[in-house]
């Protein structure tokens, strides 16, 4: 195996499901507010079907507060990732996670 297929790094989702699984996925749009506001190192993943009112607010905040905002993929691709069904935002606060995805954009 090469060197670069061993250091490749993985989508964005297969992070979200490892940050789930360690624990540190905040749902919903008062969680995430809320940690935006108070987090300085926020990726916030914001699902691409969401309504107006939850986009406009997002972007919104994410660009005040300087968090990355990653709105790439559909509720359902978030919510199979997550294993969180209905999931329209979530986002993490934890730099293992956000540090990578923060490379990816």
């Amino acid at each position: 195996m090469s060197a670069s297929k061993r250091t490749s790094m993985p989508d964005p989702l297969t992070l979200l499901g490892f940050a789930r699984r360690k624990g540190v996925v905040h749902f919903g749009s008062d969680a995430v507010l809320s940690l935006i506001k108070t987090k300085s190192d926020v990726c916030v993943f914001l699902a691409s079907d969401a309504g107006a009112n939850l986009t406009k607010k997002m972007h919104d905040k994410t660009n005040t507060y300087r968090a990355t905002l990653i709105d790439d993929y559909t509720s359902d691709a978030l919510s199979r990732s997550t294993g969180n069904p209905h999931t329209k935002v979530c986002a993490i606060a934890d730099s293992m996670f956000t540090d990578p995805l923060r490379r990816m954009q």
